[in-house]
């Protein structure tokens, strides 16, 4: 995770996930839970906006999960099946159902499924490109994701 999150395109990659979740948790009525960190960053609003504060948030999630690879990158690397549908796919039909647009989380689905089928390669420039496809999406549809 740290390293992914060292690069501008890795941080902003997480943010707006995360960012697109926790909005979809929300209006479902979710009660996130703390578990190292509080699980609404200091500032937020849902509107992919860094606050005061986020950093530090940020640095306290890498301090307990930083050095940690993720089920999900160790399930394709040993080419089993990952658990994205249970995830993020979870996210974008929560989002569905209510009303809400998750482009991100969507796209990261379609992005390991390409990994996890073979078409894709695991590669860090994906990360660029998954958010490419946010902003597509939001041009094509004339608004941001949680609109």
């Amino acid at each position: 995770m740290r390293e992914y999150i060292a690069s501008p395109e890795g941080r902003e990659l997480f943010n707006r996930t995360y960012d697109e979740a926790l909005s979809v948790a929300l209006a479902t009525s979710a009660q996130p839970e703390t578990m190292f960190v509080e699980p609404i960053p200091p500032g937020w609003r849902g509107d992919n906006v860094a606050r005061d504060g986020r950093d530090a948030w940020i640095a306290r999630i890498l301090t307990a999960y930083g050095d940690v690879n993720s089920s999900m990158l160790q399930d394709i690397r040993r080419r089993r099946t990952t658990e994205i549908e249970f995830i993020n796919g979870y996210v974008v039909n929560m989002a569905r159902q209510f009303g809400l647009d998750a482009p991100i989380n969507a796209t990261i689905v379609e992005t390991v499924h390409a990994i996890t089928s073979g078409r894709l390669a695991p590669n860090p420039e994906l990360l660029a490109q998954v958010l490419q496809a946010r902003t597509h999406y939001e041009q094509q549809h004339g608004k941001t994701a949680h609109s």
